[in-house]
């Protein structure tokens, strides 16, 4: 299997990966192929792709890393389209806003 360049033109950025592979490619393109506001699910993705199940996974997790889909409930994933709403999320989840965390940065000094 070869690589590809992928270009993704998000809300807030472009997300470029010049060396993605061609079954990466595929599921974050599924994404836009999906009526329901670009969310899919791994059983999905890998009936849609006839792709094995393994690969599928190993994509949403690249796309996840490089901060492209995330996870917004029990095997559901989504784009992330504004990086905001990343951060707000991951502020959520610990509890720590940025200021919060920031200051105890500080008081390290």
């Amino acid at each position: 299997m070869g690589t590809v360049e992928v270009e993704l033109e998000l809300e807030d950025r472009v997300v470029q990966v010049l060396d993605a592979t061609t079954w990466q490619a595929a599921v974050i393109h599924q994404f836009h192929e999906e009526e329901q506001s670009n969310k899919s699910t791994i059983p999905r993705l890998t009936d849609n792709l006839e792709m094995e199940e393994s690969l599928v996974k190993k994509a949403v997790q690249f796309w996840q890393s490089e901060d492209v889909l995330k996870e917004i409930s029990n095997g559901v994933y989504t784009v992330i389209e504004n990086l905001e709403e990343l951060e707000a999320n991951r502020s959520a989840q610990t509890g720590v806003t940025a200021e919060e965390d920031k200051e105890v940065t500080d008081d390290k000094k």
